[in-house]
């Protein structure tokens, strides 16, 4: 974590990023889903990022896990319309 001094006073830089994507890998083997979004997100966490990715279709279950040391949350929602409109309204 990376602090600065401002009068007096050290303050912490967090920094925490969300991603929402379409699909993720399902585990640390699944190296077809999306390729470059996981090196995008392996390099993030790398350098100290906080990374959670949001994956709404893919993989086709629903439950939160960890890839790589970054927490994924699968949706589960298996390209079905009725999950897009719900998301999307």
């Amino acid at each position: 974590m990376k602090s600065y001094h401002k009068i007096g006073k050290f303050i912490e830089l967090n920094k925490h990023i969300a991603i929402v994507t379409p699909g993720f890998a399902k585990d640390e083997n699944d190296t077809t889903c999306i390729p470059a979004l996981q090196d995008f997100v392996l390099s993030l966490s790398r350098t100290g990022v906080k990374v959670t990715v949001f994956s709404l279709h893919y993989p086709f279950f629903q439950k939160e896990y960890v890839w790589n040391n970054v927490q994924v949350i699968a949706l589960g929602g298996q390209n079905r319309k009725l999950f897009k409109k719900r998301i999307l309204t």
